[in-house]
């Protein structure tokens, strides 16, 4: 049974979340195309292996600089 504080706590958790800016690695993969499709409210991208190669450190410090995500989720 969820009480109204935890109630709170998750709801504040989702808000916050809508407003930070999310990467998920693997932009063209099966995960990343069903949390497209479901997403529509998270600020999430995903970018594909041509805009993020994930094997290159240059790449990677190249996007996030470029996009300053507040969470990165590997998933390539």
């Amino acid at each position: 049974m969820v009480n109204n504080k935890e109630s709170f706590v998750f709801k504040d958790l989702a808000f916050n979340l809508m407003l930070k800016k999310i990467v998920i690695t693997g932009g063209d993969g099966r995960f990343a195309q069903v949390l497209k499709k479901n997403n529509k409210k998270l600020n999430i991208l995903y970018p594909g292996k041509k805009e993020l190669n994930i094997l290159n450190i240059n790449s990677i410090n190249r996007y996030l600089k470029r996009n300053k995500p507040k969470y990165l989720v590997h998933a390539a």
